[in-house]
This record gives structure tokens, C-alpha cells and sequence, in this order.
């Protein structure tokens, strides 16, 4: 880190009076608490019922009938196989780690998303405070963890595992350890099908660095993330004859499609305007009022990924656009209705960075924008724990 950059991290620390390892510490911790706080419906329900909703609902139901039982699962939980394998190992790992006083399934599967997002936050405010200053990068940690959706980061699901999966291959690209990258690429594509997408931008970073004059590091981690992609697939062609089992089983079930973008981008603003009209007026219009929070959540997410898409390039490297514009078309690709788009949008962290660059001379803009998420934070959980569904 040059001058500034140590001249930056001495001016955070000394207005704040903290170091920029115990802002990110801060930031998580109020992001659970938000999440708490709407889980547990403000007080009126207690931890074990927060503990309960959070590795039981939604995608949390499924990672655990994988397992509990596998893929070969009878009945409905045939479904099962369509996600990916690398959470339910992970919790596995976790759970047979733990001592026995502690040792549970719901404590594995929320510890492997706790543990998750502390090495995500640091490893990206590693990647990026040697460019945006310690400042930027530690505004970009907060707006990251504080964004509306990003209580998913503390659910049991798979989002946190595959965040910091994607920040770790970023990380080691950036510093040209392309087995590493591999690694931890792999690793995203064994959790998420959408960790394939990360090749393209590899590739991209790799050609930048002219990382072929490194092969003893490109290429291991070339064969890995090759291994890795492919592992899933050939494990259900083994076992159920289909390689494409997991896309036949969204489409068939999740009412995943080939859609036109432009239709799903018009259909989620179209929807957020909506919802907005029913918050504002307290009833319901052509979108429920209950459902108003998550489609104005999905509806900006949409204009935020478009955004940075296209103005992007300036402040962020190619690849890490392009991450972003493969992250955030990739559902409006397969879904009419934009309905997860926000929790999708976590993965493509650049965008958090890109703004926190933006902020960094705006500290006090920065922490009204970081309260005013884990506020929406708390309401999307509350929601949540009312039975409706959020993303």
C-alpha cells in the first residue's frame, strides 16, 4: 500500500477511533442484529424461533434434505438435486468440526455462513483498499453487508459460502497466485451453477497479467477449475443419467426459462413502481402490500446492476464489469420476474466498491446509506418471518 493509502488508514482510524478490521467487524454485527431483530419479529419471538427460521426456510429447507438424506431422497425431495452440492459439504464439514456440546446441524449451517462472510469482507477489502484507500474499500465492505438483501448472508443458505468463494479467486488473480484462483473458483463452482461464469473473467484477468508466463501457477489452477465445473454435472449424469438435471429441474419446478431481458427489466420496474404505490398509499395495487419491500428490493437491484454495468468501466478493471454484467443478466435471462435479483446482486461485489469509491469522501452520506439498508434489512426479515416470501 503506497503513502496515501497508509495516510487514508491513519485518517480512518483516528476519526473513527477504530482500526478498519473493527468498522467491517462493526458492519456485520449490526447486519445480524437487524436480521435478528426482524426474525424474531422486533422481540415478540425469541432466539430459537430466529435459529428455527433461519436454517428452515425457503433454499435452507433443501441444503438440509440434502444433507440429512442425500440426493437420492424419495418423493418430492427428488428436487433436491437442483442445488449444488458445495454448501451441504461445507455444513457436513462443519457440523462433524464442531465439539459435541455445540455440535448441530443449524449451528453448522449458520456457522458456515458466519464464518463466510468475515473472510468475504476482509479478503475484498484486501482487494480493494490498495486502490480505492482504505477508506473506500472499508465503505464498500459496509455498504455491502448492510444492503438490503445481504441478511441472506446470515440464512442458511448458500449465499455467503459463494461470496467469499468469488472474493477469494478475485483476490488471488489480483496478487497473479492463478492456482489459488482456481481453487477458490472451483470451490464457487461446486456451490452455485453460476460459478462457471467466473472462467470469463478469469480469463480476462489471466490475459491482463500475461499470467502464461507463470504456468507452473496457470495452469494447476486452469485444470482445477475445469475439474471442479465439471464434477457436478458428471455426478448426475452417474446417478440420474442427465447431466442437465440440475436446469431441468428449475425449469420444471422453479419456472426457469429463456426470457428476453428487456421484457424482465421493464416487467421489474414496472413492479416496483407498483409496489412503491401500495407502501406509500398502505394498501394493496397490482402488487400486494405485503409484498411491496422485496419487488422495490428486486426493482432497484435491477437499476443497480444495470447501471454499474454500463458506467462501470470507469473505476472498476474489465473483468470485474464483466462479472458484474454476467451476475446481474443472468437471472433476467431465466426468470420473467425479476423476484431474486437482489439476493443474486450480492455476488457481484464490485458494485458495493465501485459506490463506496464514490463515497469515500462522504463518510456521513456512507453510514445514512449503511442505516438506511440494515433498516430495510430488519423489514425484509420481518417479512420473512411472517410467512411471505422476500427473494
Amino acid at each position: 500500500m503506497g503513502s496515501r493509502g497508509r495516510a487514508d488508514d491513519r485518517a480512518l482510524s483516528t476519526a473513527a477511533g477504530l482500526t478498519p478490521a473493527a468498522l467491517i467487524a462493526a458492519a456485520i454485527v449490526a447486519s445480524r442484529l437487524a436480521s435478528i431483530a426482524g426474525l424474531s419479529s422486533f422481540g415478540a419471538r425469541g432466539l430459537d424461533w430466529v435459529v428455527h427460521l433461519a436454517t428452515t426456510a425457503y433454499d435452507a429447507s433443501w441444503y438440509r434434505i440434502i444433507i440429512n438424506r442425500g440426493y437420492w431422497s424419495a418423493g418430492v425431495a427428488d428436487q433436491a438435486s437442483g442445488f449444488y452440492p458445495g454448501y451441504p459439504i461445507a455444513v457436513r464439514v462443519a457440523e462433524l468440526a464442531l465439539p459435541w456440546p455445540l455440535a448441530s446441524l443449524e449451528a453448522a449451517m449458520l456457522l458456515v455462513s458466519a464464518v463466510s462472510v468475515v473472510f468475504a469482507a476482509w479478503w475484498l477489502h484486501e482487494l480493494y483498499a490498495p486502490r480505492f484507500g482504505p477508506r473506500g474499500a472499508v465503505i464498500g465492505v459496509g455498504l455491502l453487508v448492510c444492503s438490503p438483501p445481504a441478511f441472506f448472508l446470515g440464512l442458511g443458505f448458500s449465499e455467503a459460502l459463494f461470496l467469499a468463494l468469488v472474493a477469494g479467486t478475485f483476490l488471488a488473480a489480483e496478487r497473479g497466485r492463478w492456482t489459488l484462483a482456481g481453487l477458490a473458483g472451483g470451490g464457487a463452482c461446486l456451490v452455485r451453477s453460476n460459478g462457471l461464469e467466473l472462467a470469463l473473467p478469469l480469463l480476462m484477468a489471466a490475459v491482463s497479467a500475461r499470467a502464461w508466463h507463470s504456468p507452473r501457477s496457470l495452469l494447476p489452477g486452469v485444470l482445477v477449475f475445469a475439474a471442479a465445473a465439471a464434477a457436478y454435472p458428471l455426478y448426475l449424469l452417474a446417478a440420474f443419467g442427465d447431466p442437465l438435471r440440475y436446469f431441468h429441474l428449475q425449469a420444471t419446478y422453479w419456472h426457469h426459462r429463456f426470457t428476453s431481458p428487456v421484457v424482465s427489466i421493464g416487467t421489474g420496474l414496472h413492479r416496483m413502481a407498483a409496489a412503491a404505490h401500495a407502501w406509500v398509499a398502505g394498501h394493496s395495487t397490482s402488487v400486494r402490500y405485503v409484498d411491496a419491500p422485496a419487488v422495490i428490493d428486486d426493482g432497484a437491484a435491477v437499476v443497480i446492476g444495470g447501471v454499474v454495468s454500463a458506467a462501470g468501466w470507469l473505476g472498476l478493471r474489465p473483468h470485474e464489469v464483466v462479472w458484474v454484467l454476467l451476475v446481474w443478466i443472468t437471472p433476467l435471462l431465466a426468470f420473467p420476474v425479476p423476484d431474486s435479483e437482489g439476493r443474486y446482486l450480492l455476488a457481484a461485489f464490485p458494485i458495493f466498491f465501485w459506490v463506496g469509491r464514490l463515497l469515500a469522501r462522504l463518510p456521513a452520506a456512507s453510514v445514512a446509506l449503511m442505516a438506511a439498508g440494515l433498516i430495510y434489512q430488519a423489514v425484509l426479515c420481518f417479512r420473512l418471518a411472517e410467512g411471505y416470501f422476500v427473494g
